[in-house]
């Protein structure tokens, strides 16, 4: 086999694992960003029942929600970014790989 095929094997592992270690980050954010979402509902519907909250209240649970969804979508964006560091692997694996029977001359 060829060195060149060794070597995308291993940046492809690499790559692997890094893109495994984002979307593990990415699903719990998710999962945390659920249950925020999930509390700021209870605490409007709170408000509602109250109805004597203050406006300040509000804004501060709207920018509770924006926080949640922002982080998301950093979250997400690592996820992708790592997921076309794979597709270049993939390519760059079938090409080393087909280096590797290349006769040598």
């Amino acid at each position: 086999m060829s060195d060149d095929f060794e070597v995308e094997v291993k940046k492809f592992e690499a790559r692997f694992e890094r893109f495994m270690d984002k979307e593990k980050d990415f699903t719990q954010a998710l999962e945390k960003c659920v249950r925020e979402l999930k509390e700021i509902c209870s605490e409007l519907n709170k408000m509602r029942a109250e109805a004597s909250q203050s406006e300040q209240k509000i804004v501060e649970l709207r920018l509770r929600v924006l926080k949640a969804l922002n982080n998301i979508f950093l979250k997400e964006s690592e996820v992708e970014h790592e997921k076309s560091h794979l597709l270049e692997s993939y390519g760059l694996l079938l090409l080393a790989l087909e280096e590797s029977f290349k006769l040598k001359q």
